[in-house]
């Protein structure tokens, strides 16, 4: 027989200071049942937490493109929170039962090992996207992180509303080769199609706003047309609506700066 330390972080051992306020990172969310659309679904899941989780005032969240570093399921509770210096732990998988998902989700204390909260979801696949907004209080009394009615309302408003548009959006996402002009095309239909179906989801016009200005850099016209500065000034009409249905959002002013950018050089062209 032989002894294996616990599975902790150790205080002095983290590579950034522990924040005075709670933090965490979501490591991203693996598909057991490995079909395309099933791993599509996951990666959205795991996105949308990430976003929820990043509205919390008095959460410190790690950024997924950092935490994308752990996907494929596999990580050690002490190294992980030791090179994100965070103290917890969220994850899950996603796997079908029988007509329905299942969603596991857990949050583990990095420093004590404990998992201080778990739970499994069943879900319709049409009602996959509300589970993230159904476990949101319970991730949070897990980290002792106090949400405000309005502050919960508030964060609520900005999430999906209907599937349609949830899958059309994570299709628009996932799928897309930002230097390809047929993919960016083929997306930026998505989007569109995704902002019809929920037009006061904040996150469409976010990426439709992108869309628009990475044509504009690319120097590409909408479709086939060469009209690029008709690009940019619809990009800036999506980033100026994100700026005024959702005003915390920093990615509409970084938008909107990036597009005027591009309009004052000349519309794009090079």
């Amino acid at each position: 027989m032989r002894d294996f330390p616990p599975d902790v972080a150790d205080l002095k051992a983290l590579a950034w200071p522990l924040p005075e306020i709670p933090s965490a990172v979501v490591i991203p969310i693996g598909a057991v049942t490995q079909t395309d659309r099933d791993a599509l679904v996951a990666g959205r899941f795991g996105d949308d937490l990430i976003t929820m989780l990043s509205r919390i005032p008095g959460l410190l969240l790690i950024s997924p493109e950092t935490s994308s570093r752990f996907s494929g399921g596999q990580f050690r509770v002490k190294s992980t929170a030791e090179a994100l210096g965070v103290r917890y732990l969220i994850s899950g998988t996603l796997s079908r039962n029988g007509e329905k998902y299942r969603v596991f989700l857990r949050v583990i204390d990095a420093f004590s090992g404990e998992v201080e909260w778990v739970e499994d979801y069943d879900a319709d696949p049409r009602e996959i996207f509300k589970v993230p907004g159904i476990a949101r209080s319970k991730i949070l009394d897990a980290m002792d992180v106090e949400l405000a009615a309005d502050e919960a309302a508030r964060i609520a408003a900005r999430g999906p509303s209907n599937y349609d548009a949830w899958i059309a959006y994570a299709e628009a996402v996932a799928y897309r080769v930002p230097d390809d002009r047929q993919s960016m095309s083929n997306s930026l239909t998505r989007l569109q199609r995704a902002h019809a179906a929920d037009p006061d989801w904040s996150e469409v016009p976010v990426e439709i706003a992108w869309t628009y200005l990475n044509a504009a850099r690319h120097g590409w016209g909408e479709l086939n047309s060469d009209d690029v500065a008709s690009v940019t000034a619809k990009g800036l009409a999506f980033a100026e609506a994100v700026i005024r249905g959702d005003p915390r959002n920093p990615l509409g002013p970084a938008h909107k700066a990036a597009l005027l950018e591009v309009w004052w050089r000349g519309g794009g062209r090079r």
